[in-house]
């Protein structure tokens, strides 16, 4: 489902870790066509993201009251944003590899109900050519310098707090802290924890497959089918779901796409041992696969003989369109 979301006003700070400087912004953000379609992408894929996660924080947690403080006007909506960007900073400062940043703070409607968001798009390093006039003559070299994420990569970082439940959900990426790698924003800034309960989990799992196999595969409707056989086997045997099993056994022909879908799950706050006890889940049920066609035919059918190819074939045509043919159909009745 489509998220609506609807900016009421924004702000940007500057954190530049080269220099150890922060740069305040003196006034909110001029919501413009472009800046707009930028901010609204990477607020899309906040919410979209299998890595935004549920934060157990104090019900009167300073960020919480932060959000809650900044909607009294403009002028403490920028001061509490200046005061969460100081105390991330000195969190910043203790890692290693933090990099260079901007913190953007929004007050936003999601599908009509207010949020308070901060998203922190973190610099990345890249190679340019420079051209230099050297001795008379134009040499070029080779100049690294940072540049802002572009429109269509992932938010690595955000918290995100809804004002009518105060219910807070992070995204969060570990630096190198004394040797290893550790984040900041749930146990040093929030001070909380993060808990998933079962379904987050597959959530967490199945959006994790299916953003990495558009990547790789495109083919949407075939690896669906396979996730939720590979879910009723699981079931069938061990009488319970291990999302990062799951997802190995999806793409155990594809190292690539399974690397990536593993480390994406493990981001979004799954770990290894993690499983769901499969009583939420009816083998009957989660093994039935929906297919819906652009001419609006829906058709219904067990995701093992999908994938195995009983009783139905996929034929890709000359014109590019595809026929489904069922085949070994004794009867036919209609409910």
């Amino acid at each position: 489902m489509e998220t609506t979301i609807i900016i009421d006003k924004m702000i940007m700070h500057h954190v530049d870790m080269t220099t150890k400087k922060i740069i305040f912004a003196a006034k909110l953000i001029e919501l413009q066509e472009t800046s707009l379609e930028y901010y609204h992408t990477k607020l899309d894929k906040i919410f979209a993201s299998p890595s935004l996660k549920n934060i157990n924080v104090a019900t009167l947690g300073l960020h919480v009251n932060r959000a809650n403080v900044s909607q009294e006007s403009d002028e403490k909506f920028i001061s509490s944003s200046k005061e969460t960007v100081q105390d991330l900073y000195n969190y910043f400062i203790m890692f290693e590899d933090m990099p260079t940043c901007n913190i953007v703070f929004v007050e936003c409607k999601v599908d009509g109900v207010k949020h308070h968001i901060m998203m922190k798009l973190n610099f990345k390093l890249v190679e340019t050519n420079v051209i230099e006039e050297d001795g008379g003559q134009m040499i070029v070299r080779v100049a690294q310098r940072f540049n802002l994420p572009s429109k269509g990569l992932n938010v690595e970082e955000a918290i995100v707090v809804n004002q009518e439940t105060k219910e807070v959900k992070i995204i969060e990426r570990k630096f190198m802290l004394d040797g290893k790698m550790d984040t900041y924003i749930s146990n040093l800034y929030l001070q909380g924890y993060t808990e998933l309960n079962d379904r987050q989990k597959i959530s967490i799992m199945e959006k994790s497959i299916k953003r990495i196999n558009r990547e790789y595969n495109n083919n949407d409707i075939d690896t669906l089918a396979l996730t939720k056989h590979k879910m009723v086997e699981s079931i069938v045997e061990e009488n319970q779901i291990n999302p990062i099993q799951i997802a190995i056994k999806v793409f155990e022909k594809d190292y690539g796409a399974q690397t990536e879908c593993i480390e994406m799950i493990k981001e979004a706050g799954v770990v290894e041992e993690d499983t769901v006890n499969s009583s939420f889940y009816y083998p009957q049920k989660l093994g039935k696969c929906r297919i819906f066609t652009d001419t609006e035919v829906e058709i219904i059918i067990n995701a093992q003989d999908y994938i195995q190819g009983n009783y139905i074939r996929k034929q890709e045509n000359p014109d590019g369109s595809i026929s489904l043919i069922l085949d070994n159909i004794h009867e036919l009745t209609m409910k």
